[in-house]
């Protein structure tokens, strides 16, 4: 599993510039792409079924933390299962439209495309 998905002990991020520059550097990796659902590759998932890929905010999801049963909710985010995590709803209402880049793009140059300018419309910062 790549390094950007691995647990850092310290739970899920929890502001959008922090969600934003995992998002930013898992989309700019080298070999990277669209994480779908092997049985429908129409079908954006949190994380491939190997362990080896994830959407954008898949990729900043813990291992000690995921679970298979967040896939049953795609397209859509299960509130309850963030905030339970520490979330908040404030962040979570970006995070629909983080995952966007993601769902609605599918090459690595429009996802980080829509990441571009998704980080200008809420302020943030491209990390280096």
């Amino acid at each position: 599993m790549s390094v950007l998905i691995k647990s850092n002990g310290k739970g899920m991020p929890k502001t959008l510039q922090t969600y934003f520059n995992i998002a930013w550097k898992w989309a700019n990796r080298e070999g990277f792409t669209k994480c779908v659902s092997e049985n429908d590759p129409q079908t954006c998932v949190y994380r491939s079924e190997d362990g080896e890929n994830a959407c954008l905010i898949g990729a900043a999801i813990p291992d000690c933390m995921y679970t298979s049963k967040i896939e049953d909710n795609i397209p859509s985010i299960d509130y309850d299962w963030w905030c339970d995590l520490g979330v908040s709803r404030e962040v979570l209402d970006y995070l629909v439209d983080l995952q966007c880049c993601h769902d609605e793009n599918d090459t690595q140059k429009s996802i980080v495309n829509a990441l571009q300018l998704f980080s200008e419309t809420h302020n943030l910062s491209i990390p280096e």
